[in-house]
Formats: C-alpha cells, sequence, structure tokens
C-alpha cells in the first residue's frame, strides 16, 4: 500500500461529504481511506455511514482533540506514506494523488505540493511550498499539511504533540525536517483545496502563544528573538508586495527588467556593436516586428566577424565508446529532483527507447564520467558567469562530438518507440518554416532535439563554445547555440550539406504543448498522436490537469493519468 488517506472530523455533517467524494473520484488505485470521527452528535456519523464502499477503515469516538485523533489514524494505517485531508478539504483534482505518487518512489520523507486555500467558499490564496525547508521559513508561516506526503514511519517516530490544540503540526515540520535532517521534497502539483475557516485560523492569539511555547522548547533564546523580528518584518513586507502587485498592473516590470538585462550582454560582449540588438530589443517591447530581426542580424554578423575562422578547423577529438547508443538526457539537480513535466516525460521515454539504446540521465554528480571539459568552462559555471542552461549548451555538443547519440531535452514527450538512429549521420526536429523569424534557427534544425553519429557539425560547435568562453564571461544571448550552428550553416559546405539532406524530421513538435490545457477528447487526443512522435513541452509553464470552467480533463490531464 502506497499511501493512506486520513480524515478525522467532528461534528462536520456540512462538509465531510465533500471530502469523502474528492477521496472517491481519485483516478490512482494504491491507497486505502481511513475516517476517525471524534464522536460527532450532528448526523456526520451518518454520512459516514451513507458512503462507506468509498472507505477502508473507520471509526468513531471521544478523543482528545484533532492531533490525538490523527495520531490514533496513523496507527491504523497500512501505507508507506500518510496525508491528511481533513473534513472540509479536498483534493485539488482526481489526478492529485496520481501526479504526486511519481514523486514518491524517490524516497523523501515529506513530499509537498500546492495548496488552493479558501475561505467561505471562496478562493483567497495559492500556497506553493518552498523548495527547502528553513527555520526562516517556518518563523514567517508553515508548509501545508493537506498538501503532504509524509513517510508513515515517520509519523510512529515522531507523532503530534497531543498538548498542543492548534500548532502541533507546525511543531511536528521544526522537529522533523527542519531541525531533525529528514529529507523534504516540494512539488509543482496541486494536491488540496484547503479550508481556513477551521481553528487555527478563528484563534489566532493561541496559535501564536502555542508558537512561542514550542520555540521555547526546541530552540536556544538567541535563536528564538529571530521569530519576533521576523513577525514584525514579515508585517513590512506584506505591505511592499501589496504595492508591487499594485505597480505592476501599471508597467510591465518583468519584462523591462528582462530586456534590460538582455541588452547588458550585448554591450558586454560586443561593445558598441551591441547597441543595434538594444535597439532591437526596444522595438520589440512595442510589438514591432523588425526588432526581432534587427537583432538576430546583428549578432550572427558580429559571430561570423568574430568566429568564422574556427569553422573547420582541425583539432584533436576525443572519441569514445559506450557498447550502446546513448540517449542524453539532463537535468542538471538529479533525476530526483525533476519537477512533475521532465518526469513525466522521462517515464514516457523509458517506455519507449529501442533495445540498441540506453539513456544516461546527467547531472551535476555524474557528467564527468563521460567527458572532460576545458577547466575555464566549469570555472565559469561555478563562478555564475554562465548558467546551468548555458553549461548544457556546451556539455551537449562534447558529448555527442565524443560518442554521438541522440540528445534530447528533458521536457520531450515521446508517444511511439524512437527511431532506429544507429547509422543516421544527422538527426533533429526540421520544419518547413524558413521564412519564419521567430528564432535564429528558422526552424532548420533544433538544438533541444539533436544527434547521430559523431560529425563536423559537433565538431565545429563544440569548438565555437570552447573558444567563445575562452575570451568571454557570459553568452551574448540566450540562444547562442543556435547562433552558432547558423555560423557553422553559412560557413561550412560540408555541414550545410548535411543538414539540408536532413529529412524534415518531427515537424509537428510544437503541437501538443499548444493544446495540453484543451479539453480532452478521443478525436483530439488521436489527432495530437498522428501528428507526430516527440512533443517538445515546457516545465516552466503552467498546465493545468483539469478545465476550471468545465471540470473535464485536460489534454495535460490525459497525460498524467496515463503515468
Amino acid at each position: 500500500m502506497k499511501i493512506s488517506v486520513i480524515t478525522v472530523s467532528y461534528n462536520a455533517v456540512d462538509v465531510i461529504e465533500r471530502t469523502i467524494q474528492s477521496v472517491a473520484r481519485q483516478r490512482y488505485d494504491d491507497y486505502e481511506y481511513i475516517i476517525v470521527d471524534g464522536n460527532s452528535n450532528d448526523g456526520t456519523v451518518d454520512v459516514i455511514k451513507r458512503n462507506t464502499d468509498n472507505i477502508t477503515k473507520w471509526m468513531s469516538e471521544p478523543d482528545c482533540g484533532i492531533y490525538n485523533a490523527m495520531n490514533k489514524a496513523v496507527r491504523m494505517a497500512c501505507g508507506e506514506y500518510c496525508i491528511f485531508m481533513n473534513a472540509g478539504d479536498m483534493f485539488a483534482t482526481p489526478l492529485a494523488m496520481k501526479a504526486a505518487s511519481l514523486f514518491l518512489d524517490d524516497d523523501f520523507d515529506v513530499v509537498t505540493g500546492r495548496e488552493i486555500s479558501t475561505k467561505s467558499g471562496k478562493v483567497i490564496g495559492y500556497v506553493v511550498p518552498p523548495t527547502e525547508a528553513t527555520l526562516s521559513h517556518f518563523y514567517k508561516t508553515s508548509i501545508s499539511h493537506q498538501s503532504s506526503f509524509i513517510k508513515r514511519s515517520l509519523l510512529l517516530e515522531c507523532p503530534y504533540d497531543e498538548d498542543l490544540r492548534l500548532v502541533s503540526d507546525w511543531k511536528f515540520w521544526l522537529k522533523t525536517i527542519v531541525l531533525g535532517g529528514k529529507s523534504y521534497r516540494s512539488i509543482d502539483v496541486d494536491i488540496s483545496i484547503f479550508n481556513h475557516d477551521g481553528a487555527t485560523f478563528n484563534s489566532y492569539g493561541l496559535g501564536k502563544k502555542e508558537r512561542l511555547q514550542v520555540l521555547e522548547e526546541l530552540l536556544p533564546v538567541a535563536v528564538r528573538m529571530g521569530y519576533d523580528r521576523t513577525v514584525a518584518t514579515n508585517m513590512v513586507a506584506k505591505l511592499w508586495l501589496r504595492i508591487q502587485s499594485k505597480m505592476k498592473k501599471i508597467i510591465k516590470t518583468a519584462e523591462i527588467m528582462k530586456k534590460m538585462k538582455t541588452a547588458g550582454g550585448y554591450f558586454n560582449v560586443m561593445g558598441i556593436d551591441g547597441i543595434v540588438p538594444v535597439i532591437g530589443q526596444l522595438l520589440c517591447l512595442f510589438g514591432i516586428r523588425c526588432g526581432k530581426i534587427m537583432t538576430q542580424n546583428s549578432i550572427a554578423r558580429y559571430m561570423s566577424r568574430k568566429y568564422h575562422g574556427y569553422i573547420d578547423k582541425a583539432s584533436e577529438i576525443e572519441k569514445g565508446g559506450l557498447g550502446f547508443y546513448p540517449i542524453w538526457v539532463c537535468w542538471w539537480q538529479g533525476e530526483q529532483m525533476m519537477p512533475l513535466v521532465p518526469k513525466l516525460c522521462l517515464k514516457q521515454l523509458k517506455k519507449n527507447v529501442n533495445n540498441s539504446q540506453r539513456i544516461v540521465v546527467l547531472s551535476e554528480k555524474n557528467y564527468r564520467d563521460y567527458v572532460d571539459l576545458p577547466s575555464y568552462v566549469i570555472e565559469k559555471l561555478n563562478k555564475g558567469k554562465i548558467s546551468i542552461t548555458n553549461f548544457s549548451d556546451v556539455l551537449r555538443y562534447a558529448l555527442l562530438t565524443k560518442y554521438g547519440g541522440l540528445w534530447i531535452d528533458s521536457t520531450c514527450y515521446t508517444t511511439a518507440n524512437l527511431p532506429d538512429l544507429n547509422n543516421i549521420p544527422y538527426y533533429t526536429s526540421k520544419q518547413r518554416k524558413h521564412d519564419d523569424a521567430t528564432y535564429i534557427s528558422r526552424y532548420r534544425w533544433a538544438s533541444y532535439l539533436m544527434g547521430g553519429m559523431s560529425n563536423q557539425i559537433f565538431v565545429n560547435e563544440r569548438n565555437l563554445f570552447f573558444e567563445y568562453l575562452e575570451k568571454e564571461n557570459r553568452f551574448v544571448d540566450y540562444l547562442l547555440v543556435d547562433y552558432f550552428l547558423n555560423l557553422i550553416y553559412s560557413q561550412s559546405g560540408t555541414c550545410r550539406e548535411m543538414m539540408d539532406k536532413c529529412p524534415y524530421y518531427n515537424e509537428n513538435i510544437l503541437e501538443m504543448a499548444s493544446k495540453l490545457n484543451d479539453a480532452y477528447n478521443d478525436t483530439l487526443w488521436n489527432t495530437i498522436l498522428s501528428m507526430d512522435t516527440i512533443h517538445k513541452l515546457s516545465w516552466k509553464l503552467r498546465y493545468d490537469m483539469y478545465d476550471k470552467n468545465t471540470g473535464g480533463m485536460t489534454v495535460f490531464g490525459k497525460i498524467v493519468d496515463l503515468a
């Protein structure tokens, strides 16, 4: 049994049925459902009895409060993980547990997703869990209990303090994941709809008093003093956030700052030549299309002038053999730390490699097992001069130069077996959009899906990155990888011939992403599957599993449901 869903209740006749039904609607089978009721006398027990087909175990008897009931339920449970979905609270969607289950095999003690907060039946907030469980975070707030999957062994080892009325769950977090060194993982999945009409939120004074009591028990005086300072500064911070929110409605602050940062990169690398792409960026800001072409052409000319001499230049190439055809996937923090979309994509990819292929998941810990990079490249990464994304571009072509294989972005979702690529010299996504100026590539290639045998394209790209990073401390453009491929295409006849001869593979690779939030139906799904076998998604965009208006499953929900 993977998951034990637990509901504790007392006189909850008006709200408990919606909780029970939200559990019953889950499209995940490996769970049990336990209800512990505190001897309700308002009809709650009748509701429970009416729904016993959806309940694994239940009991109703007097208890000593909510935490006594929660401890009691944990002792009744059999699951590896427990989640408390108490009376009035609900799972956010029928796929909440299914999506969360993808992360539970990674063996973290606590896995916490997102919470939709409600009060008096209205949505009042959206709680995203912190990436790290720090003391400073818990000074200000907590993490959502209703969105947390907790190892049952941990709950047995560290039961809730039944002497506390309101903040025993907060104390549990401090003792385990903050001070006790237990492992914690935040995930980008909507887990619960949490009703804030409960006791803690209506008894602020008692809650604060109990928190101070917990801090006195667990922390030294010097650390406890930080709590009072944080509470005071947090009030100021909330006021400033409200002001910022109103400012953002007036001006596009984030967009302007992003453009200014990009402009700084142009001047930093190109000097006075950077004025043209800066003007291009300003034109883009005002929606003038020629600004993008102006930027692209000026950077392309600069790259050609500075680096054309390194194209097809003789260089020492170390070739390697692995005994299999490598499918390169990179997630810098490691497979365990992938967000939902890369998790889904990797799981699907594992189903779709053929017998001669093997997936290599690259990370900060293991990339050196496969390739040696110049020390100045690694130094610039470590000093923050180049980003992890920039570094992965360099790593990609160093690996393809040495071994060949297929580099497939961690957000590429496969819907059929990968082709046999053993004897294909060059492979990429290539589309008939060569007059589309959205990207410098003009869709002639896709660096997020590129492979083949070790060839001169990869050698040139690797060498250009090495030469560039020996001279520069930052990427002139986020898509420098494509500017170099464009330079190779224009300057090397051998490479251009290979790139031109490449068939139009995966022409519809971007179509699925554009439809992920559409309502699912079999016809649409089959149409998407017929378009292509590899689909480029994004982990940074928000995809909904269910349509907020109709309540029906979306195309993305179908992907999660199939996982």
